[in-house]
């Protein structure tokens, strides 16, 4: 059986980078037989902190085909279900005469499977609110799947206001402990940690500048207080790489060392499977990145979010799961938050997570083994490629935002040099 695995696999984003892992190991133990699996980006190249080795372009007019044979086209995991060109953001130099990043990862693959006949997947995926002008391929793109499913209340009933009706199912990165078993963990953990120095116990510290900006000093002192508190030193790890955490991280490991010294900051860029084993072996976590939670909880770690919006994604994704009350939009609750997250039957949850990911699954296997078609009879092929055109029109145009795009094209193109634009002004807006 061969799967194509669409996702933002090539963004240097802890969350995005450990799904092809996730799936891949609970399709194999419940395929018989043999099992490929493309993975498909918008860039079609491996993120710089991933595990897998190849990720094929997503075409950017769905007119052209994948030109290859697959048993099912599927969108798992993650914050994928957008649109749009953002002509600042990772994916600024995409020209906006194409498919956005966004449309890549849904709207082509649902034309693709349509035109190809096999099943077409999406399975715990989170959506942002898009324009009007292009819900009605949205709507197409849900209701062509054979299989359908969310990852939060916040996605569900977006869905709904559109007419659109979909279960509910676990986060995947849930079962990211099934990835590897308990000696690979450790193996993996020793590694990194005989060569980072850490200390014998420790708590993960992570933020992205978008959710503390405004409120620094306020997130510093919630760090310092939970590090005092708990009498543990602070690890400082970043995770969304694509935002820049080392820059953030370095900023803040400076302000909550100078006042509480017992803290380090991690400035190697570590791998997916790196990063996932030093959450494992943690304390517990406090930050802003939701796989970064989810993935201590995972392990059966406590662990709080910073978030930017209640109700929304951070807080229903863990909802879904079962775990509540872990998020706030006030940094001066972390530490009550996270003292509750320490009394939860962590192990227990983290358990019934997992069998819940196992289950969802086994739904996404049976529809790829029975090869299952979209439901009704409606031609949804003809909506999907009229938002494709819609987009198009959307673009802003005038001399500011080309101006705008090419100067970040040029910023984006290398690593380094982005990270020092950054470490100049965003460290400004902490």
């Amino acid at each position: 059986m061969k799967l194509a695995l669409f996702g933002t696999f090539d963004v240097p984003n802890y969350g995005d980078c450990e799904f092809p892992a996730v799936v891949e190991h609970f399709c194999r133990e419940r395929i018989n037989g043999p099992f490929e699996m493309d993975l498909y980006s918008p860039f079609g190249r491996p993120a710089s902190i991933s595990e897998y080795s190849s990720v094929k372009a997503i075409p950017g007019s769905s007119g052209i085909s994948l030109g290859c044979k697959y048993d099912a086209i599927s969108l798992v995991g993650g914050d994928t279900v957008t649109a749009g060109h953002n002509v600042s953001g990772v994916y600024c130099r995409l020209s906006p005469r194409e498919l956005s990043a966004g449309l890549r990862c849904w709207l082509y693959p649902a034309i693709e499977s349509l035109r190809t006949q096999v099943p077409w997947i999406l399975h715990s995926v989170g959506i942002r609110p898009i324009s009007e002008e292009l819900q009605p391929g949205l709507i197409a793109a849900f209701n062509a799947a054979a299989h359908a499913k969310v990852r939060d209340p916040h996605s569900r009933n977006y869905l709904k206001s559109l007419g659109v009706e979909v279960g509910g199912v676990t986060d995947i990165g849930f079962g990211i402990p099934s990835v590897k078993s308990d000696k690979e963990w450790d193996a993996i953990f020793s590694s990194v940690r005989t060569s980072g120095g850490y200390p014998d116990s420790y708590i993960v510290v992570q933020a992205s500048r978008g959710y503390i900006q405004g409120q620094t000093e306020e997130f510093v002192n919630a760090i310092v207080e939970i590090g005092k508190k708990t009498g543990k030193p602070l690890l400082f790890l970043p995770l969304c790489h694509h935002l820049n955490d080392r820059v953030t991280l370095t900023r803040l490991y400076a302000m909550v060392r100078a006042i509480y010294p017992n803290c380090i900051l991690e400035k190697r860029v570590l791998t997916t499977n790196q990063t996932a084993a030093v959450l494992r072996d943690s304390e517990g976590y406090v930050g802003t990145s939701m796989h970064g939670a989810i993935t201590a909880l995972a392990f059966a770690k406590p662990a709080t979010m910073l978030v930017s919006q209640i109700p929304g994604k951070h807080d229903g994704t863990l909802a879904q799961a079962g775990y509540h009350e872990l998020c706030t939009l006030n940094p001066a609750e972390l530490l009550e938050r996270y003292e509750l997250s320490g009394q939860l039957d962590l192990i227990g949850k983290a358990k019934q997570a997992a069998e819940e990911v196992g289950v969802g699954f086994d739904q996404l296997v049976k529809v790829m083994s029975d090869g299952g078609s979209s439901s009704g009879q409606v031609d949804w092929k003809k909506q999907l490629i009229e938002s494709e055109i819609a987009e198009r029109d959307l673009y802003p145009g005038g001399l500011r935002v080309q101006l705008k795009r090419l100067i970040f094209c040029g910023l984006r193109s290398h690593e380094a040099v982005f990270e020092a634009y950054e470490y100049t002004f965003g460290g400004r807006r902490l």
